[in-house]
């Protein structure tokens, strides 16, 4: 999933860590995502693969609540609806504020976001999903990987170490080229706030069906009344808060990133390891320890910087 403040924000990170750490730690970070993508998308089915009797799991909280606890539970639908919500603020505001080596990796780990939402789309494939997603996120990762390297390397090879923070708001002339790219970034966004909204939108239906089973105001099956007035007042809720308190996004972004390593590298590997029966001190567990750990150090490093950044 491109993001268009993340082209952005990476851009500035790659003339903030140069020409070597830029493009291996994006490199790095792809292949890692990737890797706890896959898992993440296979762990739905692997319990009813291996015959434990379990059902196909549809969202992301509820793969984790098959196999974790309660508490891991909770936490893992607080991050994905703090994290989720962050990006649709930030695709409302479109600004990506950030500061120095830090910053620039917490810019390149909210570059790769995919984990948040990747069993809820699953969930619209209609053939093979398993076999179907690899394909798709195979070429996905692909498309994404690259046009980001394209981006950040072309960026800084123009413009060096003064590449500016929002390279295309710093800009006015050429006026057209500015204007062509700020209707791209406008199409772009709407199709990625449709992506990331529809999981809390599924999100609180369910909820509401569930506390009001009897309610002809929640559960009419035509034209809706409590799904029009809900998503409206979300819309609405989200575009005051980017209008009127933009630093919320910063906020945000600052509780999330420390979920991110959550969601994207912790949840897929723990997942993986109990639903396969990874032996402990095996090679390959000691490899997702290390992998999770030093994703970990790297999300905290990132973590100083953002909260650096918002002072």
């Amino acid at each position: 999933m491109i993001g268009s403040g993340s082209i952005v924000s990476l851009i500035w990170a790659m003339s903030q860590l140069g020409w070597i750490a830029g493009p291996v730690l994006m490199l790095l970070f792809s292949i890692i995502t990737h890797y706890t993508s896959l898992i993440l998308a296979a762990a739905p089915f692997e319990s009813v693969d291996l015959g434990e009797g379990g059902a196909r799991k549809y969202t992301y909280v509820g793969v984790v609540g098959a196999k974790l606890s309660g508490f891991q539970t909770k936490l893992c639908g607080a991050y994905q609806f703090l994290n989720l919500y962050e990006g649709i603020i930030g695709y409302t505001i479109y600004s990506s504020r950030s500061m120095k080596s830090f910053q620039a990796l917490g810019a390149i780990i909210f570059s790769y976001t995919q984990c948040l939402v990747i069993i809820e789309i699953q969930d619209t494939i209609r053939s093979p999903p398993s076999e179907a997603m690899k394909t798709a996120m195979h070429l996905s990762q692909t498309v994404t990987t690259s046009v980001y390297m394209l981006c950040a390397c072309a960026a800084y090879a123009a413009f060096g170490d003064s590449t500016p923070q929002n390279l295309i708001s710093d800009f006015e002339n050429p006026y057209h080229l500015v204007d062509f790219a700020n209707i791209a970034i406008v199409i772009h966004d709407i199709g990625a706030y449709q992506v990331y909204s529809r999981v809390i939108f599924a999100f609180v239906e369910k909820t509401a069906k569930e506390w009001f089973p009897n309610s002809q105001f929640i559960n009419q099956s035509s034209i809706n009344p409590f799904r029009v007035v809900s998503r409206s007042i979300f819309v609405l809720v989200t575009t005051l808060i980017s209008m009127l308190l933009p630093s919320f996004n910063d906020i945000a972004r600052v509780l999330g990133v420390l979920g991110i390593w959550r969601l994207s590298i912790y949840y897929p590997v723990r997942i993986h390891i109990l639903q396969n029966e990874v032996p402990k001190w095996s090679p390959k567990w000691v490899f997702l320890q290390i992998m999770s750990m030093t994703c970990l150090l790297i999300s905290l490093a990132a973590f100083v910087g953002t909260v650096a950044g918002l002072v």
